[in-house]
């Protein structure tokens, strides 16, 4: 249930109409499940997923140690091997929403950072940063407060290659995170920086894009 307050809020900003198929999004049903593909390491027709195979368990010896977020459900340990179907997501070419959850966990192409698993919101990056930069792409990037990294991730794929990408997060051990996932996207220009964010006020015009 949603905070009566936020509700309030929600309905004096959109209108009890809006707010109400908001709150509804909210609250009922499951939430997409989206992944976006590295292209330096997958060709969109190899990015095919499929429901975990029968008998498969998350605490196999087999399977990788991962997060709680990553790990298979037990509804997902038991189920019947099938196709899910991927369908684009509109406002970024490497992103697909899938009909499922599969288990990321058992998936070497996820450990080895074919593909990033992120909610299609954050996703937008792309279609901002194409209409901000049309013409020429910013050459020093800057992200202030990166981890875990999925936006870096997009930044870097988004960029040329010769462009330079500095990952920053002032959190110790979210910063260990951040670069291990910049490590498993794979790109030479980029930098993960463990600072605050006034550290950086020092270095005056030496970004393009924060």
């Amino acid at each position: 249930m949603l905070p009566e307050a936020f509700v309030t809020r929600l309905r004096a900003l959109l209108g009890p109409a809006e707010a109400s198929a908001l709150c509804l999004a909210l609250t009922e049903g499951d939430s997409p499940v989206s992944v976006r593909r590295n292209p330096a390491k997958c060709a969109d027709e190899e990015l095919r997923f499929f429901a975990v195979p029968t008998g498969v368990s998350p605490t196999s010896p087999t399977a990788p140690e991962v997060s709680a977020e990553c790990a298979p459900t037990a509804a997902e340990a038991t189920a019947d091997p099938a196709p899910l179907v991927a369908t684009p997501v509109p406002w970024c070419a490497y992103g697909r929403y899938l009909s499922a959850r599969p288990a990321f966990a058992l998936d070497p192409r996820w450990h080895a950072g074919a593909y990033y698993v992120q909610e299609a919101a954050s996703m937008f990056v792309a279609a901002a940063y194409a209409a901000a930069f049309p013409d020429e792409a910013p050459r020093r990037v800057l992200d202030l407060c990166a981890a875990p990294g999925g936006k870096s991730t997009l930044w870097r794929t988004l960029l040329p290659d010769e462009a330079l990408l500095v990952a920053n997060e002032p959190v110790k051990f979210r910063a260990n995170v951040l670069a291990e996932n910049l490590t498993k996207w794979g790109h030479p220009n980029t930098v993960v920086a463990n600072a605050y964010p006034a550290d950086f006020g020092r270095l005056v015009s030496a970004f393009d894009l924060v």
